[in-house]
């Protein structure tokens, strides 16, 4: 996929910056948000146009599991990596 827009939900800052921080080297990632919490990540789902979404399933407010569920259903379209 190339320039493949991304989508990061992480509840740790530093585990969110680094993986970051190394996807913005790659060509091919286009790193569109960073989410800090299950509530986070669903509003970026239903507003940002990605391509895949990396996730992780322990976060505060919605786990990952639940947002998993719901971006499914609302963006046909986005593979997601947990």
């Amino acid at each position: 996929m190339p320039n493949s827009p991304r989508l990061l939900a992480d509840n740790h800052p530093l585990i969110l910056n680094a993986l970051g921080s190394s996807l913005v080297w790659k060509k091919d990632f286009q790193v569109l948000a960073r989410c800090g919490d299950g509530e986070e990540t669903l509003k970026a789902c239903t507003t940002i146009s990605q391509d895949v979404l990396i996730l992780d399933l322990r976060m505060p407010g919605k786990d990952g599991l639940a947002v998993l569920e719901r971006c499914g259903k609302s963006s046909a379209h986005t593979g997601c990596s947990y």
